[in-house]
């Protein structure tokens, strides 16, 4: 899939087709143009304010925009012909019925693609990829026999953090709960988003920010073929500080 962060640099659009949405939720925002803002105008803000994300998951990198939108005309046209009240497909056995679309797909020439290798990303992105594999690891290595040596410390110091002041429990209600669900279950796919406070002190901030490196150079190299530690239904993930790294936003 698209790596998000990069889709206000590619066009306006975005700002052109939720225009009004844009407005309505930024409109109270300090510096956000008043009346109603070009879609130039709404872009420069977006820009203005990003925020860039601590770590993110992408479920299927290296997938072009071209490829993607060829796969989602794919699934629309094999759906199609499934889905035909002319046929039945009852009984029929498994195999049979996969060379069937195979031979619908083969013979319809606007899905001549199919038949094609898929597109690669640019020779430049994939240089750049396997550069960000090999630096990291590279530069950690002559710090791991110091964190050998200190993790056991480092591990007692966040257990005695922890121990000193717990974080409330606060379970919501019944009401609560159940509103949420009117405004979020609609479809198979919920979005879930979660802000919280990172806990004061110098020690916590380095933890959460040593973790959350790592964590994006593992969601980026290894955790990229839809498959986030065994959780196989999440498209996007991203973590963020926000608050000047009082809080955290994920989304």
């Amino acid at each position: 899939m698209i790596r998000q962060p990069h889709a206000l640099e590619e066009g306006t659009r975005p700002a052109q087709i939720a225009g009004r949405g844009i407005d309505r939720v930024f409109g109270a925002c300090t510096g956000y143009p008043d009346g109603e803002p070009s879609e130039r105008q709404r872009l420069d803000y977006l820009r203005r304010h990003r925020v860039r994300e601590a770590a993110r998951y992408v479920n299927t990198s290296g997938r072009t925009v071209q490829q993607i939108r060829q796969e989602s005309e794919l699934r629309n046209a094999i759906n199609r012909y499934l889905d035909d009240v002319g046929r039945d497909w009852h009984g029929l056995d498994p195999g049979a019925v996969r060379r069937a679309v195979r031979k619908v797909v083969a013979d319809d020439p606007e899905l001549a693609w199919v038949l094609e290798p898929a597109e690669r990303p640019g020779l430049g992105a994939r240089v750049k990829e396997k550069a960000h594999l090999v630096a990291i690891p590279l530069l950690t290595l002559p710090f791991v026999p110091l964190l050998l040596l200190v993790l056991p410390f480092l591990a007692v110091l966040l257990r005695v953090h922890e121990k000193r002041d717990p974080a409330p429990h606060e379970k919501p209600n019944e009401e609560l709960v159940q509103m949420l669900a009117s405004l979020e279950d609609h479809v198979v796919q919920n979005p879930f988003t979660a802000i919280g406070h990172i806990k004061p002190s110098l020690f916590r901030r380095i933890t959460i920010r040593v973790i959350l490196f790592y964590l994006d150079y593992a969601a980026r190299h290894f955790f990229n073929r839809g498959n986030l530690s065994g959780v196989k239904t999440i498209h996007f993930a991203r973590w963020v500080f926000i608050d000047e790294k009082q809080r955290m936003f994920f989304a």
